[in-house]
């Protein structure tokens, strides 16, 4: 009897651990990912250094082209606008209907279509123009700042590898998913770069307020009291 009582005790101590390290590490991103963003935001006046090095390397991207890499670059792109990523968020969504996960659902809905609406009133309010070039692979009349492919990608893919880790215990599993996803969202934002359509600093800065974005509706959805009477008893 002491001993089931012990491991009982032993068992929610560790729980709790565990819930308290995984609130401390999104609090660490969200503030890590929320500086990098702001520090890039107040640097992108046309003659600040940021913004001069953003032109030469993209001047410098352009000079590196070729017709497979941009065919290649192209498919990348087309695969990660806001249609797509939204149509595999959907697919996503429908994979957790089916596993009853309705938290991750609204964790999934909270974080990609409301994200997009986020990095729609960025770009108003930055209203950075794109990149400008004599031969342009991509000819765009929207915003610039930030970029609304990678911080798709970010938001998706982070949602997406937080789902495939929730039971997963072995260590080199999480490596492998989060490192996924962090390689697919800087792939998008190669592509961006590549064609034209953004700065660096547009897909650096995207990337960190979708990582922000993505930690900061973790901490909402599942370390807070934060419940709806329809997820009282969801999974």
């Amino acid at each position: 009897m002491n001993e089931t009582i012990t491991k009982d005790i032993i068992h929610n101590i560790s729980h709790i651990d565990a819930k308290k390290y995984s609130l401390i590490l999104n609090l660490a991103l969200l503030a890590v990912a929320l500086a990098i963003f702001v520090g890039i935001a107040l640097h992108l006046a046309p003659d600040c250094p940021l913004a001069l090095q953003d032109m030469a390397i993209s001047r410098w991207v352009q000079n590196q082209t070729s017709p497979s890499m941009t065919a290649l670059m192209r498919g990348i792109s087309a695969l990660h606008g806001a249609l797509a990523i939204i149509g595999l968020a959907i697919l996503v969504g429908l994979h957790m209907w089916h596993t009853d996960a309705k938290r991750w659902i609204v964790f999934l809905l909270a974080s990609v279509p409301l994200g997009f609406v986020l990095n729609t009133g960025l770009k108003h309010f930055f209203h950075r123009a794109r990149p400008q070039f004599d031969l342009p692979l991509v000819t765009l009349h929207s915003y610039s700042f930030p970029s609304g492919h990678t911080f798709g990608s970010a938001v998706f893919y982070g949602v997406l590898a937080l789902y495939l880790v929730r039971n997963e215990r072995r260590t080199g599993a999480h490596i492998l998913i989060f490192g996924g996803a962090l390689c697919l969202t800087a792939l998008v934002a190669v592509s961006r770069v590549y064609l034209g359509a953004h700065y660096l600093s547009d897909v650096l800065a995207a990337s960190a307020l979708g990582i922000a974005w993505v930690s900061l509706w973790f901490m909402v959805i599942f370390h807070s009291g934060w419940r709806t009477t329809a997820l009282k008893h969801a999974g």
